[in-house]
């Protein structure tokens, strides 16, 4: 099975991003490895659980609470992604809200691999969006026999200015 490619720019080199350029988070909470493939509207990023995994606990067992994290964390690479595109640096996002959060697995494990897509199903001009998530195991063999692991639809806004949303204002003295 060939992967599909990431979007390329007008001179058809291949574009690769690492997670850190795409969002505000850093180590430790920066928990999404790689972004694996995207497009206008949608990005599969993957999570690897490897040993030293901050939020594992002694039997290897990873709280499936972070699916959550996980979606909001590729939302912001898809944001970041499409901030990029239009010259225009990486901003703080926030979540608005989830809706239907089903996790079908009792935890994630240690040495796991898991892909996480999200698919912007729409986006107002305040950047509001609503984004359907889905994490599914990425080492079964068949692509089309995937477990479900975890799915939501979550709202999400990345403002222009995050600082007025927040009414940060700083005085100037």
């Amino acid at each position: 099975m060939t992967k599909p490619t990431c979007n390329t720019p007008t001179d058809n080199t291949p574009i690769s991003y690492k997670p850190a350029e795409l969002i505000t988070h850093r180590p430790p909470m920066l928990l999404i490895d790689h972004i694996d493939q995207w497009g206008n509207d949608w990005l599969e990023c993957l999570v690897d659980h490897l040993p030293g995994c901050s939020f594992a606990d002694n039997a290897g067992k990873i709280p499936t609470w972070l699916s959550l994290e996980y979606m909001c964390q590729a939302i912001a690479a898809l944001e970041g992604i499409q901030r990029l595109a239009k010259a225009k640096p990486i901003a703080m996002g926030f979540v608005m809200g989830c809706k239907r959060l089903e996790v079908n697995t009792p935890h994630f494990h240690l040495h796991q691999r898991i892909r996480v897509r999200v698919e912007e199903e729409m986006k107002n001009q305040t950047s509001l969006g609503v984004y359907s998530c889905q994490i599914t195991d990425f080492d079964e063999q068949s692509e089309n026999n995937k477990a479900v692991l975890a799915h939501a639809t979550i709202k999400a806004i990345m403002p222009e200015n995050p600082e007025s949303l927040l009414n940060l204002k700083r005085r100037n003295n």
